[in-house]
């Protein structure tokens, strides 16, 4: 799916960027979820959208302080800094709610990407068996060259 993404951030580090009303707004606006650079409140509120599986949140994070009238929309398309990443207007982004990441992949860097993928799954996955039948992850890691921990 292509869409925007709301990235909230800039306010107080303790105060909750987002809540059930602005989530709820986002929601009647044809937003599926948001990508927040601290923390949410009104979990149960923005808790009930996600349930429903039509809105969902990726967060550092939970707190009951608001944001007043701290938190305004200031720009559209410009890059973020988020949690250290420069994130540029038409970047990728994917967000996977099982694990509860967001991966940010750089629009000049997507064919790379989607070529060493499947070279990675599979090294991923061998060392997950080795790692099962009790083989010592220096070996394991060893015997699968393409594993991702060789890219740090």
């Amino acid at each position: 799916m292509q869409a925007d993404v709301p990235v909230p951030g800039g306010a107080a580090p303790t105060a909750g960027l987002l809540g059930d009303i602005v989530a709820n707004r986002y929601k009647t606006r044809g937003v599926q979820g948001a990508i927040i650079d601290g923390r949410i409140r009104d979990v149960v509120g923005c808790g009930k959208l996600c349930k429903d599986g039509e809105f969902v949140t990726f967060t550092k994070g939970v707190t009951s302080v608001g944001t007043g009238l701290q938190l305004k929309p200031w720009a559209v398309d410009i890059p973020l800094n988020i949690g250290s990443v420069i994130v540029k207007p038409g970047d990728i982004i994917c967000a996977d709610e099982a694990e509860q990441v967001v991966v940010i992949i750089p629009q000049d860097k997507l064919k790379e990407v989607l070529q060493i993928l499947p070279k990675l799954k599979q090294a991923d996955e061998a060392v997950l068996r080795d790692a099962e039948s009790g083989v010592d992850l220096k070996s394991s890691f060893a015997a699968h060259p393409d594993h991702y921990t060789h890219f740090h």
